[in-house]
């Protein structure tokens, strides 16, 4: 597990502020099989298997808010699903 440096931080919130832009904006309006696609979860899931389950669970919890912020929905509502 890689400790957490200011340049991995600059990293993962540049992932996670790029995959909340991508989904809004292109990403959930294709329908497969009737639903929408997310990519929130593929990439929370990447940043927990590469750098461990804090990160992962720090970083899911921010691209929930990021999500929040986006959708202009309550604050933290997603941050507890993600």
């Amino acid at each position: 597990m890689p400790a957490l440096t200011p340049k991995l931080a600059l990293r993962l919130l540049a992932l996670g502020l790029l995959t909340v832009l991508v989904q809004v904006s292109a990403v959930s309006q294709i329908t497969i099989a009737g639903t929408n696609a997310d990519l929130t979860p593929l990439a929370v899931m990447a940043v927990g298997l590469l750098c461990g389950s804090v990160l992962g669970a720090t970083f899911g919890f921010v691209a929930g808010l990021f999500v929040d912020m986006a959708l202009l929905q309550t604050l933290g509502l997603s941050s507890l699903v993600y």
